[in-house]
């Protein structure tokens, strides 16, 4: 439908879906005669006139011949949600945020409007970097512009060449020209992109100000540092193209946000977008910091600031006034301040009418919120959504306290209790509690308010704000040109990194320094490291020393004792969110209302999980199960991913044995109950008494070792731990000795993840990496030897790390492949198809598969039918001489001394002999298939790593359709000629410099049977094997490398949903290629010979690793 719009020749003909603001805000993009009618929901607007156009229902209105329906509001989803209902396609329907594929701009363009020196400092060129341009998406006075214009007034005043443009004009542009700040209004603004907007080349820095600018940013000229400044609530996401923002180039661009709400609002969509936090400050206007706080009425004064509406949460207030009894509730004023034209104001007028203690004023003027402030006892904040509400650091501001919903950012400075009040959003009976315990406790607001006023001193006065961003800004090339020498970065470590990434080269070129604030140098080369040379670790030794004289030990449970199979913790609520998914129980944002649940109560104490989970369901009402089903399923979800750390437990064990008392202390919402289960799972039994914080309601950094100690009575106690903080530096400032030990999870960060960070994408792949820790690093004792090489010790492990990821994810593609193809024959070749036959008949249980005895040496021998075939075989060259080749490959003896190589013999002279001898061979080979367990129809014909020469003479006298799939297909290209249908999971191409090309000998040596090489059959179809040449304990490696193999597999289909399962070749490879870089201890292994007596050579596993 977009494109049809965008070629028609014809006028289009557009009904608009919305009459308030963004109505407004975008009319003038709409030729009037082009607009069928306008759309509303209120019935005040329904059939009525608005700038001489038709305001009809949407069920009438979309009975007209339009082309397309233009929501102007941010209440999408319900808007959308209508039309659709009413039979409007989706293809139809836009939003303001994708307006411009309807838009003929070089028709529409609109004029910019400058104001003070605006168009002298825009057009003139050249500005000693020192020009900075901030962009809003208003002019009007709410809280995004307002702390754009602080910053406005922060950078002019240090004298930097402001500019500030809007998409639209406001009572804001007088503000900032009467402080001498130039002001441009584009329009333009609203749908061009940053490439379009040619009056902006000339900046050094521009500053972007809300989601508004999505679409500006999308195309840019990334030379131009950028500064996106988030103030948004998911709420405003809704017309979003969240495809758009993922896609954002964001090299030279800083993205910050005004708290955690506007940070997660824009990680729902694009989670790795690196975010740091930018809090506005609000100018001090109470003018009597320390005086007392008087009060001038008898009654307490409660007021909301805000347009009234679903996202401000006004009606939640109401409904908690409505519940007070009427004896407090006469004792009270509430003022809801704010525009109340909104559906919701009207309701609420109408609702509110009959409530003396009420009081909705409209709109006021700016200036009048500071009056009402100083006459105000307390603040509510009653918002569904509020990213960080400027009302309430203006209250606290005048030392008026707040009572916040924990949907807005304030509330995470706020003490419950103690600076401000924080009830969960919607809560409307906790919310009454809060308003009746300030009218109860009227005398205790003061102080609640002094206190509130430190909480804008610390965070949100420009005093602050100031200090934090009042430095000069300038670009990386300003930089270089000015010779500085060092560049600290103040960032987190994750931020450090990507920084690094995008600075790194230029500062080395430039010879800049490039430090982060905890001394590491981000400029250093960063090569992966396979020892632990540089890092001290304990010993085993180190730690039984430590332990003598010890008469209690007190030892951290996860990633101390346990450890579980996935890279973060969190992993596990993304596993709960699947299941409950399979459950038909659909949680919008599970994984984060979790975190948020248990973020939220442990500020107060340590929670149990199934405290987590009634507060969700209290907060989030969520259906069909309990709290306490719910805590059980994840529970399970996460025992089933915890393995022992083998060492350490055996070490735990013998101290027990010896009779000490070994404590478990942990820091978890798990119960003592749950905790055993764990423990019984991993045979752990070696334990004193468990714990557990939060049957305690206290954890490690808090109180839980003073418990620790009631219990051990004064012995020595020593606590072993992975946490820095919460085990080692607590544990010594409640008079414990300690000792650290590294997770897996460090000791492969340690490595630089071993290079696979940057292909870790998906849950899957987190799964996936971290299996690959929790056996690698299983041991915390990596310290041990000199030289502290990483190492693997045995074939299991080596089949399981290096092996098992990339033919895991070979065989789920080969059950897909047989799936979509609809195949009910399934032959595994042997002996490439032994293990993967295991594999499959693990994933599919409704096609019997068959173990199809064969090689290329038997295929071939039985598959010679006319000279071009035998040309085809000596093509292949045979590291030999000519009788061995006869011999090895096509079973004729030919007495010594009979060919005279030097006189060219080849081949051909014995093409009789061949061809007879291959006769017999079909004949015998086909009454070994017909004694298959066949079904009619095409035979999904399995090998590794082949030409397709095996599958190409099989086929001529199998009698059937062979539709080959192959690990990896060699030379596909020469094949193309043969009528060959194969398939590969390594197609052409993808071959040249890859991991696996240059490793499946490897892989080949570790997929074989036990079983010597199929040579033929005699003539009731009975096999002939070659004479074995392998010996005993050569067999016995593969197969224990194999089983490390199937362990592997086995345990990935359990712990990864199977809607999660999923392919990452990148990832496999990597894995694979650690072959060559950690040590193999095995000596079995590396005495191994990749054996191929097709072309007659051997090669020693030490030369190919």
């Amino acid at each position: 439908m977009l494109d049809k719009i965008v070629r028609m020749e014809e006028r289009v003909k557009f009904l608009l879906f919305g009459t308030g603001d963004y109505y407004r805000r975008f009319k003038k993009w709409f030729d009037e005669k082009d607009i069928l009618a306008l759309l509303d929901n209120s019935l005040e607007k329904q059939n009525t006139f608005m700038d001489g156009i038709r305001v009809l229902p949407p069920k009438e209105g979309v009975k007209l011949p339009f082309d397309a329906i233009v929501i102007l509001s941010f209440y999408v989803r319900e808007m959308k949600g209508q039309l659709l209902e009413l039979g409007v396609t989706e293809d139809r329907i836009y939003h303001f945020y994708n307006l411009r594929p309807l838009i003929d701009m070089k028709k529409q363009k609109w004029q910019e409007m400058y104001y003070g020196d605006a168009k002298a400092l825009v057009w003139t060129k050249g500005n000693g970097g020192k020009k900075i341009l901030l962009l809003s998406q208003d002019m009007a006075l709410g809280g995004a512009s307002i702390a754009l214009f602080h910053a406005a007034r922060i950078m002019a005043g240090n004298n930097y060449q402001i500019v500030v443009a809007s998409m639209i004009d406001g009572p804001l542009r007088k503000r900032l020209t009467e402080h001498d700040i130039p002001v441009v209004v584009d329009v333009n603004l609203q749908l061009k992109t940053m490439k379009e907007v040619e009056w902006l080349n000339d900046f050094s820095l521009i500053f972007c100000n809300t989601i508004n600018f999505h679409v500006f940013l999308s195309e840019r000229d990334n030379k131009i540092p950028v500064i996106w400044w988030l103030h948004d609530a998911a709420f405003f996401y809704g017309g979003v193209d969240k495809g758009l923002l993922r896609r954002l180039d964001r090299t030279n661009m800083k993205i910050c946000a005004v708290g955690p709400i506007a940070e997660d609002a824009m990680k729902k969509y694009v989670p790795d977008m690196e975010i740091e936090e930018l809090l506005y400050g609000v100018a001090d206007t109470g003018g009597y910091v320390g005086e007392s706080k008087c009060f001038h009425t008898d009654r307490i004064c409660f007021v909301t600031i805000g347009d009234i509406g679903d996202i401000k949460g006004q009606d939640i207030l109401v409904q908690s006034v409505q519940a007070l009894p009427e004896s407090l509730r006469k004792k009270t004023m509430f003022y809801l301040v704010g525009r109340n034209t909104s559906m919701m104001g009207r309701r609420l007028i109408e609702e509110t009418g009959e409530i003396p203690e009420i009081l909705m004023t409209g709109l006021v003027e700016r200036e009048r919120i500071n009056e009402i402030l100083r006459e105000a006892d307390v603040l509510i904040c009653p918002s569904r959504e509020d990213s960080m509400p400027t009302a309430a650091a203006e209250a606290m501001m005048h030392k008026v306290p707040c009572i916040v919903s924990d949907a807005a950012g304030t509330a995470k400075y706020i003490r419950d209790g103690i600076d401000g009040f924080v009830f969960h959003s919607e809560a409307v009976g906790e919310l009454a509690e809060k308003i009746i315990w300030c009218i109860e406790n009227r005398k205790k607001i003061h102080d609640l308010g002094v206190l509130s006023r430190k909480i804008y001193d610390t965070h949100f006065s420009m005093e602050k704000f100031k200090r934090k961003y009042n430095k000069p800004i300038i670009s990386m090339q300003q930089a270089m040109e000015s010779h500085i020498s060092l560049i600290l970065v103040v960032a987190r470590p994750g931020s450090c990194k990507a920084i690094s990434k995008r600075i790194g080269s230029l500062c080395k070129e430039n010879q800049i320094d490039l430090f982060d604030v905890r001394g590491r140098d981000l400029g250093a080369e960063k090569k992966l490291t396979y020892h632990f040379g540089r890092t001290d670790g304990i010993t085993k030794s180190r730690m039984q020393q430590l332990i003598i004289g010890k008469g209690a030990i007190s030892v951290d449970l996860f990633d101390t004792l346990v450890m579980r199979q996935t890279l973060f913790p969190e992993d596990i609520f993304e596993i709960v969110d699947y299941q409950l998914r399979e459950k038909g129980i659909i949680i919008e944002d599970f994984c984060k209302k979790r975190l948020a649940g248990e973020k939220y109560l442990s500020k107060y104490s340590a929670p149990t999980l199934t405290d987590i989970y009634e507060y969700m369901k209290k907060t989030y009402n969520i259906p069909d199960m309990t709290p306490h089903e719910l805590a059980e399923l994840e529970w399970m979800a996460d025992a089933r991913m915890l393995i022992p750390r083998q060492e350490m437990c055996a070490l735990m064990e013998e101290a027990f044995r010896q009779g000490k008392e070994v404590y478990i202390v942990s820091d978890t919402y798990y119960s003592k109950k749950q905790i055993i289960k764990m423990l019984e799972k991993c045979n752990i039994t070696f334990y004193t008494d468990i714990f557990a914080s939060c049957e305690y309601r206290t954890g490690k950094t808090q109180q839980l070792f003073e418990c620790l100690k009631e219990k051990i009575h004064g012995r020595q106690c020593i606590h072993i731990g992975d946490d820095a903080v919460a085990d080692i530096e607590s544990a010594k400032k409640h008079g414990l000795a300690a000792c650290q030990v590294y997770s897996g999870t460090e000791l492969l960060e340690m490595t630089g993840y071993l290079g696979l960070w940057n292909r870790v994408e998906s849950l899957a792949d987190r799964i996936k990496t971290g299996m690959f820790t929790a056996r690698l690093f299983n041991s915390p004792f990596q310290f041990e030897a000199k030289e502290r090489k990483i190492s693997v010790k045995n074939a299991n492990d080596i089949g399981y790390l290096f092996f098992a990821p990339i033919i895991s994810d070979f065989v789920i593609w080969f059950k897909k492949q047989i799936k979509e193809h609809g195949l009910h024959n399934v032959w595994f070749c042997a002996r490439d198809g032994y293990l993967i036959k295991k594999l499959y008949d693990e994933l599919d249980n409704d096609r019997k598969s068959v173990y199809f005895l064969t090689s290329r040496t038997a295929a071939i021998r039985a598959g010679m039918e006319d000279e071009e075939d035998i040309r085809y075989v000596a093509n292949m060259k045979f590291s030999g001489t000519l009788r061995e080749q006869l011999e090895e490959r096509f079973g004729i003896t030919v007495p010594e001394g009979s060919i005279r190589e030097d006189n060219g013999d080849d081949l051909l002279d014995y093409l009789q002999e061949i061809l007879s001898k291959a006769s017999v061979n079909r004949e015998n080979y086909k009454k070994y298939i017909d004694g298959l367990p066949v079904e009619e129809g095409t035979v999904a014909f399995f090998d590794f790593v082949a030409k397709g020469t095996s599958q190409m003479y099989i086929e001529r006298f199998a009698g059937r359709h062979l539709k080959g799939l192959y690990f990896l297909q060699l030379e596909e290209r020469d094949m193309r000629g043969k009528g060959l249908d194969i398939q590969s999971f390594y197609r052409e191409g993808e071959q040249e410099g890859s991991v696996v090309f240059e490793n499946y000998y490897i892989l080949e040596a570790m997929l074989t049977a036990p079983l010597p090489s199929v040579t033929g059959f005699d003539e009731k179809g009975a096999p002939h094997y070659a004479e074995e040449t392998r010996k005993k304990e050569d067999i016995e490696c593969f197969l224990a490398a194999q089983n490390g193999i199937i362990d592997y597999f086995k345990t990935y289909l359990k712990l990864c949903p199977e809607t999660e399962i999923n392919g990452n070749r990148e990832l496999d490879e990597i894995f694979l290629g650690l072959i060559h870089n950690i040590a193999i201890l095995d000596r079995r292994f590396l005495s191994l010979k990749v054996e191929d007596p097709f072309f007659h050579r051997n090669t020693d596993m030490t030369d190919l690793i």
